[in-house]
């Protein structure tokens, strides 16, 4: 033990860990015990003090807990009564929507309409089956019944032949063909058996005959005859004339001509045989037939030039052997050569030509067929498709070059025209590549078959035909095609 000598005052120790202790006087027992009871008296005070506060937190939050929850019960009764109220405006709206519904028209068919009914355009019953081959159209039907109730019906349609059909069913049994048709010239077809007012067989009560018959008057039957006295019979051995005859012409050999004076004859011909030489023949202007006068060489025909028609009736011909040569190269005339002009000429043999009149083709026999020579080729492209609901709207992405490339021949270039499904779009036909060298730029195709002019009409062998869109003017056009005719040069 021992004192440090200064301020402090404690007896000083070293325990047995050599650790310096000092020896706490009963003053500081007491002062600490002092410090001590203040804080615990200070701690007790603040105990109750934040006690009191938890106590009044409690109640304040237990109290707001209880609003809280009056308050979501109130607005959970709103809410739920809200949509209670909705949902049966959504139920009463569906029903009638759905009633609504039930008394519009259904596009996809099946509708029944009642009353009254009004269409301020057009109604069009197309094709049944468009665009493969001979359709016939949808039909128009009118329903009735007869008196046994049995179903009447009548209906017209276009028949795959392109005639307008009238089609009937009664008595319960199937429609089928009436045979009244009207073809698309206008000409009608009746039923068998087809009757009209005012038509009748008529009665004949007195037939006279006239001059040249006999067996008349006639009141109830009886035979009319020719009378040979008067009318010459062409089938009999023979007939007398009385007067004088005269003809365009006479057939045959003239073997039953007898009695005939060559010198009493002021014109026609005389079968005369003149043998040796006739110099004296300079001229026989009226000789126009010398059917007996074969195996004339063409030395034996004077020079010169002959301004007289030479006409070759029916069943002559003009033969050429070897390497003979008909030469028209010096004719001046347009009309130099013209061959037959036939309705509906269609000539087959080898190298035989006519013009067919009636559709203005020239026709040639190559083969055994009928060739046209100058039939004009049309030439068609088809950009998108007319089904609007799943196809794109065109684009000037659209355009096609090299659609047509020429591999028939020199051409000329006669019409060309366009159409869409829908809408209204400008387009171009160019030729190689180039722009505006063809067809004018920027004509208009509708819904309606447009036709453009061209530029030039001049289509050489391997050009190549451009198909152009220059922009959509209106509408939402899917489908457009265009189409241009030309002649082989």
């Amino acid at each position: 033990m021992f004192l440090i000598t200064g301020g402090d005052k404690h007896i000083q120790f070293v325990d047995t860990s050599s650790a310096v202790q000092e020896l706490a006087f009963l003053s500081d027992v007491t002062s600490s015990n002092n410090s001590v009871a203040a804080e615990t008296t200070r701690a007790e005070a603040a105990e109750a003090t934040l006690t009191t506060n938890l106590a009044g937190e409690v109640t304040r939050a237990g109290a707001a807990e209880l609003a809280l929850g009056i308050t979501i019960s109130a607005e959970t009764s709103r809410a739920t009564g809200a949509e209670t109220t909705l949902q049966s405006n959504i139920t009463a709206e569906m029903t009638r929507a759905q009633a609504a519904e039930l008394l519009k028209a259904n596009l996809a068919g099946g509708n029944t309409f009642t009353g009254n009914q009004t269409i301020g355009g057009s109604v069009i019953l197309p094709a049944v089956t468009s665009g493969s081959g001979a359709s016939a159209s949808q039909a128009l039907q009118l329903a009735g019944s007869d008196a046994s109730n049995h179903p009447t019906a009548f209906q017209w349609l276009v028949n795959s032949s392109g005639q307008l059909d009238l089609q009937t069913g009664s008595g319960g049994n199937s429609i089928a063909d009436s045979g009244l048709t009207i073809a698309s010239n206008g000409q009608i077809t009746f039923a068998h058996g087809q009757t009209f007012p005012g038509a009748s067989s008529g009665t004949v009560t007195n037939v006279a005959t006239g001059t040249g018959l006999t067996g008349g008057p006639i009141t109830t039957t009886g035979t009319i005859s020719i009378d040979p006295t008067v009318v010459p019979e062409l089938g009999a051995a023979s007939n007398v004339f009385s007067g004088s005859i005269t003809a365009n012409s006479f057939t045959g050999n003239g073997a039953g001509l007898t009695s005939l004076n060559p010198a009493n004859i002021s014109a026609g011909i005389a079968g005369i045989n003149i043998t040796g030489n006739a110099a004296t023949a300079t001229t026989a202007a009226t000789a126009t037939t010398a059917a007996s006068a074969s195996s004339v060489p063409f030395s034996g025909v004077t020079t010169g030039t002959n301004a007289t028609a030479l006409t070759m009736g029916t069943g002559g011909s003009l033969t050429f052997s070897g390497s003979s040569t008909l030469s028209l190269a010096n004719d001046s005339s347009a009309n130099a050569l013209v061959v037959p002009v036939i309705a509906g000429a269609a000539p087959t043999a080898n190298g035989a030509i006519a013009f067919n009149s009636t559709t203005g083709t020239l026709k040639a026999g190559v083969a055994g067929v009928s060739q046209t020579l100058n039939a004009p080729r049309t030439i068609c492209y088809i950009a998108g498709s007319d089904n609007t609901t799943t196809a794109p709207v065109l684009t000037t992405n659209d355009s096609q070059k090299s659609f047509f490339i020429n591999m028939i021949g020199s051409m000329t270039a006669t019409s060309w025209s366009c159409q869409t499904n829908t809408g209204t779009v400008n387009v171009a036909l160019n030729r190689n590549g180039a722009t505006g060298n063809f067809a004018a730029a920027n004509s208009a195709c509708t819904t309606t078959t447009s036709t453009g002019t061209f530029s030039t009409s001049t289509l050489n062998a391997n050009d190549t035909v451009d198909f152009l869109i220059n922009s959509i003017v209106s509408g939402s056009p899917t489908r457009i095609t265009v189409c241009f005719a030309g002649t082989v040069n």
